[in-house]
């Protein structure tokens, strides 16, 4: 094939009458938008210039083209698309009004090379676990694919040269694409022209890499900042402007964001008290990460004893424990957050009291806001609905066999739906447990006095007379 040219010269004699061209092959153009001409002669008779036409793929461009009488020449207005397309001039003679014709054709393709085939370029990174390939070859031959060294697909070329490899799966991290079209010469021989191109895959988001405060941390007020580090381990790069932050739920603006870290600086102290974080991020090409969640707690220093010892030596202790169990009845106390509640309705949570203690314990008990202590139910499904801190796991035993497991919400209550009970005495105590360890109760008894179902005895089958009947034979009794 020879080299690309960004014009295209046909030359077209004409020696006597009638008219007589020559003949140029087909050529493949990298521009989109080549000029296209002719150069035609004759034997001193001249040209009806005004009879000159030219025609691309069968359209008349007559009126866009330069013509002069040995030349017409024309541009195209749009780029042309990628394929073959052809061209027909047609000239006529002053002296003979004989007209003559010719018809040629070129490729367009995307190739910048002397290379016989090319595949487009490719979006890389991507986070498309499957790509379409597509590329210009040779027109109506076999074109088979390879992605990693392995056969990945077979295509065959259209009249236009082009070819598409649909629904390519890739592999994480680089990936090789190779293209490799057969022209047969003989049934025996063919001729190979082969491209390659290269495309990464990447469909990890990025991680956090550290975070302050971290997971179930007590820090002592007054405290406001909130740290956070990530990084892409694929080397996408992270998109910082992607950050989702939400404290308590509520979205904020970190001040500070680059592509490892971000910060946010609370304008005022956060309350003591619980405190959830949300964050998630994404990289350049769109991998977002999942919204990570942790907590934390914000404390007075008037609960630490000793303010010069770090935070994680402390042991956390629940203000109600008096041995190496708390449990703590409706009879007996309330949790503080509670005393005031008369009605049980209160779903605030306490601050966390730090002590030092052996036993650990971080959380007050949960309490029983319903069945009331005692209960007596006639039906043995029931529901149990309380109150604890916030967002943690709570445990319920029925005669100490843990039977549901539940999590209060981000107001601390918490209910069990279709507890089962057993007929008679029925203890029920609620559980949290910390990270540490200790753990916290809350029981009530309650009483379920239901009956078995049983099926009567079927008495023997009687056969009943006709009321009529009975009557009658009332009637003649009394006589």
């Amino acid at each position: 094939m020879t080299s690309f040219r960004n014009t295209i010269l046909i030359l077209m004699i004409l020696i006597v009458i009638p008219v007589l061209f020559s003949f140029s092959r087909s050529d493949q153009m990298p521009d989109a938008t080549p000029e296209i001409f002719a150069i035609y002669i004759n034997d001193g008779s001249g040209i009806d210039i005004s009879a000159v036409k030219m025609f691309l793929d069968d359209l008349d461009v007559t009126r866009w083209a330069i013509i002069t009488p040995t030349r017409i020449s024309y541009t195209p207005i749009k780029p042309l698309d990628v394929g073959i397309h052809w061209v027909k001039v047609v000239i006529n003679d002053l002296e003979h009004d004989i007209a003559g014709e010719k018809d040629w054709s070129f490729m367009f393709s995307f190739s910048t090379s002397d290379s016989e085939i090319d595949i487009d370029p490719i979006i890389s990174p991507t986070n498309k676990k499957r790509i379409n390939i597509t590329g210009t070859t040779i027109p109506e031959v076999s074109v088979e694919l390879f992605v990693n060294g392995l056969h990945a697909g077979d295509a065959y070329s259209e009249y236009s040269g082009r070819f598409t490899f649909a629904g390519i799966r890739l592999e994480e991290g680089e990936n090789r694409i190779t293209a490799i079209a057969r022209d047969p010469i003989t049934d025996e021989i063919s001729r190979e022209f082969r491209a390659d191109r290269s495309v990464i895959l990447d469909s990890t988001p990025p991680m956090i890499t550290g975070m302050t405060p971290e997971n179930e941390d007590m820090v002592i007020t007054p405290f406001s900042t909130i740290h956070i580090e990530y990084s892409d381990r694929d080397g996408t790069g992270v998109n910082y402007e992607s950050i989702i932050l939400l404290i308590d739920e509520t979205a904020v603006i970190p001040q500070t964001r680059n592509e490892s870290e971000c910060v946010y600086q609370s304008a005022q102290p956060i309350e003591q008290g619980h405190h959830q974080i949300e964050f998630g991020i994404s990289d350049m090409i769109g991998n977002q990460s999942d919204l990570i969640t942790w907590q934390f707690h914000v404390i007075s220093p008037d609960s630490v004893e000793n303010p010069d010892v770090p935070l994680s030596d402390k042991i956390i202790e629940s203000p109600f424990s008096t041995s190496g169990k708390d449990t703590v009845t409706r009879n007996n106390l309330k949790p503080d957050f509670l005393k005031n509640d008369p009605f049980g309705i209160i779903t605030a949570t306490p601050t966390p009291i730090i002590k030092p203690s052996p036993q650990h314990y971080q959380y007050e008990p949960p309490y029983i806001k319903y069945p009331d202590d005692g209960a007596v139910f006639k039906e043995p499904e029931i529901s149990v609905s309380g109150v604890a801190n916030l967002n943690i796991k709570i445990q319920l035993s029925i005669n100490n066999q843990i039977v549901y497991q539940t999590l209060s919400d981000n107001k601390g209550n918490f209910i069990f739906m279709s507890v089962i009970l057993n007929r008679g005495e029925n203890e029920l105590m609620c559980r949290v447990t910390d990270n540490k360890g200790g753990y916290s109760d809350f029981s009530t008894p309650v009483r379920v006095t239901y009956e078995p179902l049983f099926i009567k005895r079927n008495l023997p089958y009687q056969k009943r007379e006709p009321k009529s009947l009975i009557i009658e034979k009332e009637k003649v009794r009394n006589q």
